[in-house]
């Protein structure tokens, strides 16, 4: 009787472990997950926030980087309206 009982649990063992396998698997396989682009954080906001966390200097390289980044984009604007250029 005592081998019967140690056989019973065992397989009771056996079917709980094998229905947390399967649990497991069924939300791995179907449990939404964020797209690459939620995970992945934008460059332009990783690197503000590392001039960030330099202080008062951060900031102004911040503001200046934007600056220059506008500028860019505007003379970028003002060559596609002349004729022949390249861009």
């Amino acid at each position: 009787m005592c081998v019967t009982g140690w056989r019973k649990r065992y397989q009771f063992l056996v079917l709980l472990q094998r229905s947390i396998a399967v649990a497991v698997l069924s939300y791995v396989l179907f449990a939404p997950s964020r797209s690459y682009s939620e995970r992945m954080p934008n460059k332009d906001d990783c690197v503000v926030l590392e001039l960030s966390a330099l202080g008062k200097p951060g900031d102004t390289i911040t503001r200046a980087r934007e600056q220059v980044i506008d500028d860019l984009a505007t003379w970028k604007c003002v060559l596609r309206m002349v004729p022949g250029s390249r861009s």
